[in-house]
Parts: C-alpha cells; structure tokens; sequence
C-alpha cells in the first residue's frame, strides 16, 4: 500500500510539473503572436514595419513565435540598442519577457532593469525586484549585485543589510567590482556582517584591481587608502594576501 501511494505521488508530480511546463511554453507563444500582431508580424500587420525589418529581425521573428527564449531575448536587444532599427523600449520589453517567463536569466534581469528604470513597462520596484530575484537565483552576477542594492537602500522592501550582504556576496564571488566594494563597505561599517576590516580591505582592494576606470575604481581607491588609515602594517599585509589568495583561487577556476 505505502509502495502504491509513493508511486502516484511521484506520478502526480512529475505530471504536474509537464503541465506547468506547457502552460508556461504555451503563454510565451500567445505572448509572442501578440507582440508579432503588434509590430507587424511576417503574416500581416503593419507594413511599413515589415519593410523596415531589418534581415535580422526577418529570420528571428519565425523562430521566436515559436517560443525559441534566444531568439525572443535577441529580438529584445534589437530593440532595446536600435540595431538597425529605432529604438523602442516597448517592443523590447514584449519580447524580454517571452524569454523572461520561460526562465532565460538574462532577459529576466533585463526586464528587471526596464521595470526599475520605467523604460517600456510601469515603472514598478516590486516587479524590478521579482525579475532581479529570478535571474539572481540561477547566478546572474548583476542581478545578484542589483537585488543586493534594493536590500541595501531599502527600495520596494524594508532595508535589510544582512539580505544585502548574500546578494553582494554572491555578485562579488562573481567577480562584479560594484558588489566587491559595497560588501566590503558593509564590513567596515558592520552593516549586516560583523566588523572586520581586514575583510572589508579584501573585497575593497579587489574592487579598486578589477574595476575597470571610472567611478567603482575611484570609489575603491579612495576608500583603501581610508582603511589603510586605520590598520597596521600587518594587518594590510595580511589583508592583500587575502586579495591574492582569492585571485588565484578565481583564475584555477577558470
């Protein structure tokens, strides 16, 4: 008897999760005709925007009506960077979201940046969030530093610094630089993690080495050199050492 009930379980589930595998495909292709009607699709529609799709746009609209996630996200880029086309955060956010609902972690966090910004869809942090989330959870690096910065400036939820830290933590186990330097604000301070400074000179020294130039690598700079401040000599030393241990760990990995 126990043997029959684990077996129509396990034939329950798997059941269900064929069903909501077909109900998901089955919307991105609704979602995808409708976005085709829209603008202009290879069967009717607007005309003038079948003459002004580009070959590009012409060989991924098939493939994308039917529920191929790449070319749904790639027809997104199109017209979120106006290759070959004018820009329209609208169309882009249409066809990131095709890709988005099947589980394509990258259009997923790019809905999340549009529904952040308000480019194409409502601006809505509650949304921005969920998307961040999805695409943060299958190891999307900006995501995962994206998804820390609402914890951290308390945008859409309550400021949560301990929630912060996973997130950074993860981007910047990544490699992202951003999330590097605010992990290792946040250990300076003792925001969410406890205070440590040799830590906090670590991710902060990591940061100001692998941001490329601009404002993360000052920032990183600037805030070594205020930490150096405030160590000895073998603290500093054993903190770089950290930095470099990490290094090599990262480029074994690769």
């Amino acid at each position: 008897m126990d043997r029959e009930i684990r077996r129509r379980k396990i034939v329950g589930f798997s059941i269900r999760k064929i069903i909501s595998a077909a109900i998901l495909l089955c919307a991105a292709v609704l979602l995808a005709a409708c976005a085709d009607s829209d603008t202009g699709g290879d069967k009717g529609g607007n005309a003038y925007e079948n003459r002004t799709d580009t070959p590009e746009i012409r060989a991924l609209r098939p493939q994308a009506g039917h529920g191929d996630v790449k070319a749904q996200y790639s027809l997104g880029l199109i017209y979120d960077e106006g290759r070959g086309v004018a820009q329209n955060y609208a169309r882009a956010a249409r066809w990131y979201r095709m890709a988005a609902i099947q589980g394509h972690a990258p259009a997923q966090f790019k809905l999340g940046s549009m529904s952040q910004k308000g480019l194409g869809v409502p601006q809505d942090s509650i949304a921005a969030m969920g998307w961040h989330r999805k695409a943060a959870e299958q190891g999307h690096a900006t995501a995962q530093y994206n998804l820390g910065s609402m914890y951290h400036k308390g945008a859409a939820i309550l400021q949560n610094f301990a929630l912060a830290a996973r997130w950074y933590r993860q981007a910047a186990e990544q490699g992202d630089p951003r999330a590097q330097l605010e992990l290792g604000l946040l250990y300076a301070r003792g925001d969410g993690v406890r205070k440590d400074l040799l830590e906090a000179y670590k991710w902060i020294n990591l940061a100001s080495a692998m941001a490329p130039l601009g404002e993360t690598r000052s920032l990183s700079t600037k805030a070594r050199n205020f930490l150096e401040r405030r160590m000895s000599r073998p603290e500093i030393t054993k903190s770089q050492r950290l930095s470099r241990d990490w290094m090599t760990q990262r480029r074994a990995k690769k």
